[in-house]
């Protein structure tokens, strides 16, 4: 039975057990949102003493939104690990531009979590990258990129929306015409939308 005591909770939470080793710790950020001030300062203990190592960590310490929390993501954004410079990105102190780097770094990278940051935040650096990526015709990431750039465009909800999933498996199509004139329609698209296409 979980403790019901929340900071024992967050704690127990973060632990890789025989149960959750294989997915990581699930998080229980329920419990970290009900802290008092003197349990974050624990629970910030707890997890600088951890390390930023991971998603739930790192979106832990952007909960916390504490200094020392704050100063470990701004470090952490030094990672040579591209998927933890980009967690650290996407949570604590804005840097546009940084956030912006390690989107494109991580697009370039074929990052899934790059793409759903991407479509969140659609630079114009961001979506000349996925306008790339999408005209890739090697690349498996294409139908995603342009996903990514149909939900900055508003024509999608999500990545998974399936309303043009006719028009997106035409970047399946390797070498055809029909993804060639695909990518155009798409880059219009873009354009027409108010973003920008290179």
């Amino acid at each position: 039975m979980p403790s019901p005591d929340p900071l024992r909770r967050f704690l127990d939470s973060l632990e890789v057990t025989a149960e959750n080793w294989r997915d990581g710790p699930s998080v229980d950020f329920a419990a970290l949102d009900a802290l008092n001030a003197s349990e974050k300062l624990q629970a910030e203990g707890a997890l600088l003493k951890r390390g930023v190592r991971d998603g739930p960590g790192i979106e832990a310490l952007g909960r916390l939104d504490t200094p020392r929390a704050r100063a470990a993501l701004v470090e952490a954004r030094k990672s040579p690990d591209l998927l933890i410079r980009l967690l650290a990105h996407l949570q604590g102190p804005e840097d546009v531009a940084g956030r912006e780097r390690a989107i494109v770094d991580g697009l370039r990278a074929g990052q899934r979590m790059a793409l759903l940051a991407a479509a969140k935040h659609g630079t114009s650096a961001v979506k000349a990258e996925l306008l790339r990526a999408a005209r890739e015709p090697l690349r498996d990431s294409s139908y995603d990129a342009a996903a990514a750039l149909l939900v900055l465009a508003g024509e999608l909800a999500s990545l998974d929306d399936p309303r043009e999933r006719g028009f997106l498996e035409r970047f399946l199509r390797p070498d055809s015409p029909d993804r060639r004139e695909a990518w155009e329609e798409l880059r219009a698209r873009v354009e027409t939308a108010g973003g920008e296409a290179s």
